[in-house]
């Protein structure tokens, strides 16, 4: 099943500007996130690993840099929103959002999933023109 969602993710990311996973219970990221250009998002924001995801979120989803029209985006807000979300039984959240200070339009796709005892959130970054 985990080589299954390996390869699952694998081709959604085809095509994507950026990929990373976390383990959110765990809480922290601890690998940069590289974009098909070579770029590290988290340089962009002055952060550097490990860091905790809520910081990080609080940086790339914040409401000073980010507008979106979905309530979906406030569940990523949050480390313990995610965690709460997939115990709900929502596996996929599908969303785009508008980066106000580079006039960019994101569709971004989480999907979230058991390994072990922990839950991961993977995140798939998509340009949307």
């Amino acid at each position: 099943l985990e080589e299954e969602r390996q390869r699952y993710k694998t081709a959604l990311s085809i095509g994507s500007f950026a990929f990373f996973s976390i383990d959110l219970t765990e809480g922290k990221l601890c690998e940069p996130i590289i974009t098909k250009n070579g770029e590290n998002l988290l340089n962009e924001f002055g952060i550097s690993i490990p860091t905790y995801y809520d910081d990080f979120a609080r940086i790339m989803f914040g409401e000073e840099r980010i507008v979106s029209d979905s309530e979906k985006i406030n569940m990523l807000r949050s480390r313990k929103r995610l965690i709460a979300a997939y115990k709900e039984g929502i596996a996929v959240i599908d969303l785009d959002y508008r980066v106000t200070d580079k006039d960019r339009n994101i569709h971004l796709i989480v999907m979230l999933h058991k390994k072990d005892k922990n839950v991961i959130a993977s995140f798939i970054f998509y340009d949307n023109k």
